[in-house]
Formats: C-alpha cells, structure tokens, sequence
C-alpha cells in the first residue's frame, strides 16, 4: 500500500450525529403522514441507542471482515467510515505494520467494522462492502474503497461506482448488483452503527485493543504501546 502524502491538509474526526436522525435518513418536510413517519424513526433511532434496556444487543458478526488468527490472544476491532480521509490514512500507513508485527505472528486478530457517519455515500460503500463479504471479499472490496475514496459525497461512491469496483476485483457481478440494489445490508449497517454509538463510538476511525479503547488516528508506535501492554496482560 502507497502511502500518502505528509503535506494533505488535516481535517477534524467524522462525529456520529448525537441526537436526530443520521445524515443519509432523508426527512419527509410536508403532510402529516410525513411528520407521523418521522417522529416513528426517531422514536426507533432512540430505541437503538440505548433509551430501551430490554432491547437485546445486536450482535456484529465479524466472519470475512477479520485478519488474523481467531485464536490471537490479543483482539482490535477497527471502527471507520469509508468517506474517513484518517480511516484511509491508517489503512495505508498504519495497517500494514500492525499486520507485519503482530497478525501475521498470530499476537493480534484484526477485525473492521464499517460505520456510516458521513452520510448517504458512506451507507452505501458499506452495504457494498457487505455485499463483497457474500463472495469472501469484503477485505478486498475494503481496500479498493479507501484506494477510490474522494471528497464526502461528491459521487466517488455513488452506486455506479461502487458496481465498477466491483467489476474491477471480479466478483460476480450480477449477485453483487441484486445485492446493493434491494439494499440487503442497509438495515445491517444501520443497526451496527447505533450498536457502536451506544457503546461510546462517536467517531471515526476508532479502536478497540483488548480492553482498551483509542479515538483518532494512532501512531504505529502509538499501537504497539498499547498491543503490547494488552499482550501483557493477556500472558
């Protein structure tokens, strides 16, 4: 993986929504069976987040979005939004050398987990990513998605697109196409993002190491500080 260029200009931490409906929910602005339907979905949205404590948690399966070893005695999980410019950074910097030192030791399982903070494109780059994962390429797909990524929004994940890449890694296309088309995973992706909001996940990218959580972009030697210490704890 190349990697970027030191001079790009910082831009803040993509936040998840705190209260109302995420960036990519459309609001219906007339009728009053519009005003009914969104007062539905923010009652759901309130739902998910943790306003009802009978609700079971939903349960992201991480099957064909880990690298590593299942039986690695040290877990991370990746929280980030493909639209993320540092979530791309840490693919293509950071990544690599936690894969070197520590995956491919089987020290550290590595597990992503796609959130869609951004808004409407960051949906759907992740329901596409998930519809990869059908054909075991979700790895793949997620890399081609942070090699394309543009401006927020600006069409560089539109659905066109997004059916290219696929092409592109040869997948079978009319499977995946049916798959992003009937927005088989939108609820998926949906539910997974609540899930990580609720437990303390507002922005991205995010990490989990062991029992230890970061916000923002580390350093490699940021990571290992952490890994190791996990290490420690898990001997």
């Amino acid at each position: 993986m190349s990697s970027r260029a030191s001079g790009r200009p910082r831009r803040p931490e993509h936040r998840r929504p705190r209260r109302g409906l995420p960036p990519w929910v459309p609001v219906a602005t007339i009728g009053v069976a519009a005003v009914l339907l969104v007062v539905a979905v923010i009652a759901v949205g309130e739902l998910l987040s943790g306003g009802n404590t009978d609700v079971p948690e939903h349960t992201v399966s991480s099957e064909g979005r880990t690298l590593g070893s299942p039986d690695a005695p040290v877990k991370m999980i990746a929280y980030f939004d493909f639209q993320c410019p540092y979530c791309a950074d840490f693919t293509r910097e950071v990544q690599p050398q936690i894969e070197e030192k520590y995956i491919q030791t089987g020290q550290v399982s590595l597990e992503m987990r796609p959130m869609a903070f951004v808004g409407q494109e960051s949906l759907w780059a992740a329901e596409a990513a998930e519809c990869a994962n059908d054909q075991g390429r979700f790895l793949d797909y997620h890399d081609i998605l942070f090699e394309k990524q543009g401006q927020e929004n600006s069409g560089a994940f539109s659905i066109d697109n997004l059916k290219a890449f696929a092409v592109e890694l040869g997948l079978d296309t009319s499977a995946f196409n049916t798959c992003l088309d009937t927005h088989k995973y939108a609820e998926q992706v949906r539910l997974e993002t609540n899930e990580a909001g609720n437990a303390g996940i507002t922005s991205t990218p995010s990490f989990v190491v062991g029992g230890t959580k970061l916000t923002g972009l580390q350093s490699f030697d940021g990571f290992v500080r952490v890994i190791d210490e996990e290490l420690k704890k898990a001997s």
